[in-house]
């Protein structure tokens, strides 16, 4: 008879009203920075993304997106990709930002990267997180969470 291992522990199982980050204590995040270390690249590693799939900002372009009335260059903090080409954007916030004041800017990049693939648009998803709130937004960019 096959031997089961136990489902192994990931962000999906603490889900809830009392949900709790499964990967760092509240108390490790107090910046943007350490959400991308300790937060994100942590889930990262649970989903089993391999590093080949995986852009960091250093390797980003900066696009021009519009932020209210106005527009500038931004690049996120990762692209995962998908058969070489980019899938999901990440960006990572300080605890305590509003994730909802970035969704614009995000949501804009999305856009603006899947331009350059002319009639298609690989980019299907984009998070955006806070260590405290992590939110997936789908492909016609409406939050799943």
């Amino acid at each position: 008879m096959a031997r089961h291992n136990p489902p192994r522990r990931t962000v999906l199982d603490a889900l809830g009203t009392t949900a709790k980050n499964v990967y760092c204590q509240l108390s490790d995040l107090s910046n943007e920075a350490s959400v991308e270390n300790f937060f994100v690249s942590r889930f990262l590693m649970d989903l089993r993304y391999r590093d080949s799939q995986i852009k960091t900002k250093q390797s980003l372009e900066k696009l021009t997106v519009g932020r209210g009335s106005r527009r500038e260059k931004y690049k996120p903090d990762y692209a995962l990709l998908f058969r070489r080409e980019p899938r999901c954007i990440i960006d990572a916030k300080g605890t305590d930002e509003h994730l909802d004041d970035w969704i614009e800017q995000c949501s804009g990049y999305c856009l603006a990267l899947n331009r350059k693939y002319g009639e298609r648009n690989p980019v299907k998803y984009f998070v955006l997180t806070n260590g405290v709130r992590t939110v997936l937004y789908g492909e016609l960019y409406t939050r799943v969470d």
